[in-house]
């Protein structure tokens, strides 16, 4: 006996989805989720007056050295005519707003499904393939992380393993130009004095993050997750967008390459 509540008007071509149908053959959000993803429920909640649910599970995982790798698969479902049915992969685990806000600005993967047509089927074939994508790589990435965690790091920087080397790597600095031109010259400074900062940046975070584990710690993995936190976290941005497309992952992907050169 629920009390009935107004949201909002919507078309006839509208075709509510709700939380729960209790309807085998037209199932409901929650009963799509339960019916895609074979994994316990990780948080179940609710948002507004109820017009709003959202769910999350923890994918396959793995870990590296004992530094767990976990990645949410989260999804979201409203009933108040106003947004899409949401999903998305992210590492911020979904427990109210403002962590669902942050969760989709990081999403690595991101679905959203009008109401134009009943959209359980098409939810639950995402779900799924998220899913089964993210177990097929697990050992794939444990091997490729766990080879730089395995690795140690000369911190005094004279030996051939170091993590300057890496970030001179990622961050170039480039020769003198051969000219006379004041405005060249002062562009190749303003550059390099970028570069350099943005290596002393990531070598700040290598040598002292708050965020270091004993994986991380004096090895090639540590090298390679300063990096990485310093362009995903390091740096003003106003989506993820950023971060996972463009100059930002070209740094990412030459970070690692030149970590895996060092072994």
């Amino acid at each position: 006996n629920y009390a009935l509540h107004y949201y909002g008007g919507v078309t006839d071509g509208y075709h509510l989805f709700p939380h729960l149908s209790g309807n085998p053959d037209k199932p409901g959000f929650l009963e799509t989720w339960q019916a895609a993803i074979p994994a316990p429920c990780e948080t179940l909640g609710v948002l507004g007056q109820g017009e709003r649910v959202f769910v999350t599970a923890v994918l396959p995982s793995f870990s590296v050295a004992g530094d767990e790798m976990k990645a949410f698969l989260t999804g979201m479902n409203t009933v108040d005519g106003k947004t899409t049915v949401q999903a998305w992969v992210t590492g911020v685990r979904a427990v109210c707003a403002n962590t669902i806000a942050l969760g989709l600005r990081q999403s690595t993967e991101y679905l959203a499904l009008h109401h134009h047509t009943y959209p359980a089927a098409a939810l639950h074939t995402w779900l799924q393939e998220q899913w089964e994508s993210t177990a097929e790589k697990v050992q794939v990435l444990k091997d490729a992380c766990e080879v730089l965690a395995n690795k140690s790091v000369d911190v005094n920087g004279w030996g051939d393993i170091n993590a300057d080397k890496v970030f001179s790597v990622v961050y170039p600095v480039s020769e003198k130009p051969d000219t006379q031109d004041l405005d060249i010259l002062a562009g190749w400074e303003k550059a390099n004095k970028s570069q350099k900062y943005h290596q002393d940046a990531c070598a700040a975070l290598f040598d002292g993050t708050r965020t270091h584990t004993s994986a991380t710690r004096g090895t090639l993995w540590g090298v390679y997750n300063a990096v990485t936190e310093y362009e995903d976290f390091g740096k003003a941005r106003n989506t993820a967008m950023s971060r996972f497309l463009g100059a930002s992952v070209d740094r990412k992907v030459a970070a690692y390459k030149a970590c895996l050169a060092l072994v």
